[in-house]
């Protein structure tokens, strides 16, 4: 197992990921996600992809390549509840 999987394979190992829903209307991120290639070398399809539980405790974010992304600073869950 190379080092990688093994960060991987612990840091998966400690959450719940299964609860984990794809961030697929960019609540979390919210801009600089990068640009989406379904081909091509990893440097030009630079997407991050984030994941989150439904109730905003756990996010999970990847970059594929070193940039700046600024993630939601507040849970969009508690925004949508009513007060």
């Amino acid at each position: 197992m190379t080092p990688m999987f093994r960060i991987m394979r612990i840091f998966f190992s400690s959450l719940a990921w299964y609860n984990l829903l794809p961030d697929q209307t960019h609540k979390l991120l919210t801009a600089g996600y990068g640009t989406f290639e379904s081909t091509g070398y990893v440097q030009g399809n630079d997407y991050c992809t984030a994941a989150l539980t439904s109730d905003g405790t756990t996010a999970v974010i990847y970059l594929p390549t070193k940039h700046t992304t600024p993630p939601r600073r507040s849970s969009p869950s508690r925004r949508s509840q009513p007060s």
